[in-house]
């Protein structure tokens, strides 16, 4: 026989009783939110009564009990590791300058500029 696990719903308020294969636990992956809330993670489930789903914040300790309990676990990872490179949030280092643009006009002025472009930009961005 599998645990069942009581909950109370945000929207109709009425008390439940479902098994805990029906509820998803998710746990953050870095430690900041348990710094700054004291949760590791949040329990996720739909309303028996009146079906709205339903989040609750889960402690350290609530978190190990759920998993014992037999409910699914969601371990989310890291969001800087999820992040991609995007124009609207370059990586960090020098950012660019009205000469670095002259720089660009120039060689893009020289004959044979596509040929060194191809060649490559060893070292060009060390020069200032």
């Amino acid at each position: 026989m599998s645990a069942t696990i009581a909950s109370t719903c945000d929207i109709c308020e009425a008390q439940d009783e479902r098994p805990a294969h029906e509820f998803v636990l998710t746990l953050a992956s870095t430690t900041a939110a348990t710094a700054t809330t004291g949760t590791v993670g949040q329990l996720l489930h739909r309303c028996g009564i009146c079906g709205a789903a339903a989040i609750h914040e889960v402690t350290p300790a609530e978190a190990s009990l759920l998993r014992c309990s037999g409910v699914t676990v969601l371990e989310l990872p890291d969001p800087d590791a999820l992040r991609e490179m995007h124009p609207e949030d370059p990586p960090a280092g020098r950012p660019l300058h009205l000469d670095d643009l002259l720089d660009l006009h120039a060689a893009l002025a020289a004959p044979g500029w596509f040929e060194v472009l191809l060649a490559g930009t060893a070292g060009v961005a060390d020069q200032d």
